[in-house]
């Protein structure tokens, strides 16, 4: 399926620290946009992801790649803000360009 709407997402770190708190580091992509083209709940979405073990988990080692959509050459479809992937993403691509 492809991506809707202008979203190139290079990379994005989305953890959620607490219940009510996510901090979310954008890496790559575009930062500005219209208000319109900014990513809002319900949106299908297309992207690449490269998932690695992160330095402050206690299993794995940190910085090992685990999953990548890329390695597959295939993007990943999903709608955001309805319960289909991670809270991370779910949460944290709302409002981006």
């Amino acid at each position: 399926m492809a991506p809707v709407g202008p979203l190139l997402l290079g990379c994005l770190l989305a953890q959620i620290v607490k219940a009510d708190e996510l901090n979310v580091t954008q890496y790559d992509g575009p930062t500005e946009c219209e208000d319109s083209d900014r990513v809002k709940e319900g949106d299908q979405l297309g992207m690449h992801y490269t998932g690695t073990i992160d330095a402050s988990s206690k299993t794995g080692k940190p910085g090992q790649k685990f999953d990548s959509s890329r390695d597959r050459g295939d993007v990943f479809s999903t709608q955001i803000g309805v319960g289909q992937v991670i809270q991370g993403w779910d949460k944290g691509l709302i409002n981006l360009c």
